[in-house]
């Protein structure tokens, strides 16, 4: 089985060849976040490209085509989901048809709280055959979504994309 390693925010950049900055460690990150990105911004405006990355940028299939992107992103979940769960894990062909409904129903329901009864009302599933999949349970402090410089203790999400 392949396993194909997402890429990050910085690599992004990279592979797009609009600027190579180094990894930065998460003690490095979390102390001196304000004197870093008032560096690396004087270059480029990262926020830019933050929406890009988002869209199309986490796996490389937008190096073939960006038109593609979803198609292909699609094709590998099926062949994943279809092919490597049974085979590798025994897991049976209904439990992924299952697994794959689970998936569009949290797709289509992002960001939420899941309600457990509701999801297994719509799986027609039992509760006893439901995996309780946990999403956070405090939604978090997301005015750092849209800042490129923080401050304090406020780091700008795209800043954790520099990591790897």
């Amino acid at each position: 089985m392949y396993h194909l390693h997402g890429l990050s925010f910085r690599e992004f950049l990279q592979i797009q060849q609009i600027v190579s900055w180094p990894a930065v460690s998460l003690p490095d990150l979390l102390k001196g976040h304000t004197e870093l990105a008032l560096d690396l911004t004087q270059g480029i405006k990262p926020l830019m490209h933050w929406n890009d990355y988002l869209q199309y940028g986490y796996y490389p299939y937008f190096l073939e085509n960006k038109d593609v992107y979803v198609q292909k992103l699609t094709e590998t979940i099926h062949l994943s989901l279809g092919l490597n769960l049974p085979a590798v894990y025994g897991i049976s062909y209904a439990s992924v048809d299952k697994l794959k409904q689970l998936l569009v129903v949290l797709a289509e329901s992002v960001p939420m709280k899941p309600n457990i009864s509701k999801l297994g009302e719509t799986l027609n599933t039992s509760r006893a055959g439901r995996g309780v999949y946990a999403l956070s349970g405090r939604a978090g402090n997301f005015d750092v979504v849209g800042l490129e410089v923080g401050y304090g203790d406020k780091i700008p999400l795209w800043m954790f994309g520099l990591l790897y």
